[in-house]
């Protein structure tokens, strides 16, 4: 019996997801928390999904919460969810919302373009010439 091919190569196996449920349980509790404090945009729409944070926001939230992590702290108090949860659903949001084009915040622009002005200014001095 023959069986359909398929093109595989190059996509993402998202089977590979359930290797991880411990971890995407947390999350979706840390999701389910997250929206019971802050109300949602609309019905259904979550307020994060409506992008104009900096990036910056999502990645220091990270931080912090590793940082937790590694201070010996298991649970966030705020939410009562895992801090492993919080570090995984902030990095799930900066990816989710880099992914999804949405446009820098005025303020996350002009650092963008200020620190490009600097990597450039700098950038002969580097390299010698």
């Amino acid at each position: 019996m023959s069986t359909a091919k398929r093109e595989t190569k190059g996509k993402a196996n998202l089977a590979q997801l359930l290797l991880f449920l411990p971890a995407l349980q947390e999350l979706a509790a840390h999701c389910d928390a997250g929206r019971a404090k802050y109300t949602d945009a609309a019905p259904g729409v979550p307020n994060w999904t409506l992008g104009g944070k900096p990036d910056e926001e999502y990645l220091n939230a990270a931080l912090r919460h590793l940082g937790a992590i590694i201070n010996g702290e298991e649970y966030d108090a705020e939410l009562g969810t895992t801090h492993a949860a919080a570090v995984l659903w902030n990095l799930c949001a900066y990816v989710t919302c880099n992914k999804a084009g949405r446009a820098p915040t005025r303020d996350e622009q002009a650092r963008r373009t200020s620190a490009h002005q600097l990597i450039e200014d700098a950038q002969p001095e580097a390299f010698g010439d």
